[in-house]
């Protein structure tokens, strides 16, 4: 049997790093590294209001480059974002401390997943859906991170074999690699929109300089020629169950879930969506979670399934919505973050005279 996880953001924050994107904001608005370009000074002032995930910031770059920008500036600016980016990411993975039972907890957690879901028919369906797939083989469990750290591989894949057992079904699974569908840190990164259509600037968005930075497909495959745009997708489709976890289901990675949507409307495969939210729904309120369950799993369908009516689009069974799961809540040894820049002797000398001052 072949089980896919695809991890969003929401993978990293429950480890305890700070990867949220207004974390990353706050450091990139407030580093005390000067810049010479004015470009960059006036962009750190323009778009940012009213987002609260990667995805936002992602779509409203592609509103931001409207008919108004040009080239030169476009490139600037996206490369210093990307550059601040990538310094912030790697300050944050660097924090991760492996140890041997955290990696054997993890791979534990994903080989049993059925034990993570929140009604117990649930997990006797599940496990009734991987038995009929036992004779499938080989049994193994691919990734695809939308993640820039190397969080996973960091914490849940040694040297020695990868391996961790169902135990509801006895089936021994093997972990391959990840696949950084948005890059790396070290391999460069990717950051951009899903395709023209959500560029405003029809003009711009044509030059190989600015497709190769704002859309993820040109980054992928025109930059970095990693494959992993390819893998991810042979990945997909090879997949007899597909899980997904802390991600917000951006526009900007839409091809990604109309891929799996499609899977599921052609193959019935089993999708497992695992959603985060801030309610903490009381044992009563059971109505009110399925509520919402079917509000989360509705935004992720309708990637691919369009009702045609003005009625809600129909979920498909094999569509399982969870909510606030424990699959990932791991003790995780988490070094105190650093800055990403070290103050210099200016800087230092500054902050000890402001403190002498308010004395």
């Amino acid at each position: 049997m072949n089980i896919l996880f695809i991890l969003g953001n929401g993978f990293d924050l429950s480890l305890g790093l700070d990867t949220s994107y207004k974390s990353f904001l706050k450091h990139y608005l407030n580093n005390h590294q000067p810049t010479s370009n004015p470009l960059i000074a006036d962009f750190k002032n323009e778009i940012w209001d009213n987002l609260d995930t990667w995805a936002d910031l992602e779509i409203r770059l592609g509103q931001w480059l409207d008919d108004g920008k040009v080239e030169d500036r476009a490139i600037a600016i996206h490369d210093d974002l990307v550059n601040e980016l990538s310094l912030y990411m790697k300050n944050e993975q660097e924090r991760l401390r492996p140890q041997a039972k955290v990696r054997e907890q993890i791979l534990s957690n994903m080989a049993n997943v059925s034990q993570f879901l929140w009604r117990s028919l649930d997990t006797r369906d599940v496990n009734k859906y991987i038995l009929n797939h036992v004779n499938v083989t080989p049994h193994q469990i691919n990734t695809i991170t939308l993640n820039y750290t190397d969080s996973f591989e960091r914490l849940a894949l040694g040297e020695d074999k990868n391996e961790a057992l169902c135990k509801a079904n006895n089936i021994r699974f093997h972990f391959n690699n990840p696949i950084h569908l948005h890059g790396t840190v070290d391999e460069g990164i990717v950051l951009g929109v899903n395709d023209e259509s959500q560029v405003r600037n029809k003009r711009l968005i044509r030059l190989n300089s600015i497709k190769n930075r704002f859309i993820k497909l040109s980054t992928v495959n025109n930059v970095y020629r990693t494959g992993y745009e390819e893998q991810a997708m042979t990945a997909i489709d090879a997949a007899h169950m597909i899980c997904v976890y802390g991600t917000s289901f951006g526009s900007t990675d839409k091809r990604i879930w109309q891929r799996i949507v499609n899977r599921v409307v052609k193959d019935n495969i089993q999708v497992i969506l695992f959603h985060h939210g801030d309610v903490a729904y009381g044992g009563n309120e059971g109505p009110k979670k399925v509520d919402e369950l079917e509000r989360l799993n509705r935004t992720f369908v309708s990637f691919g399934i369009s009702s045609g009516t003005d009625q809600p689009v129909l979920i498909p069974r094999s569509v399982l919505g969870v909510y606030n799961s424990s699959i990932f809540d791991v003790s995780v040894d988490v070094a105190v973050q650093k800055p990403v820049y070290e103050p210099d002797e200016a800087e230092i000398l500054a902050r000890t005279m402001e403190i002498v001052m308010k004395r």
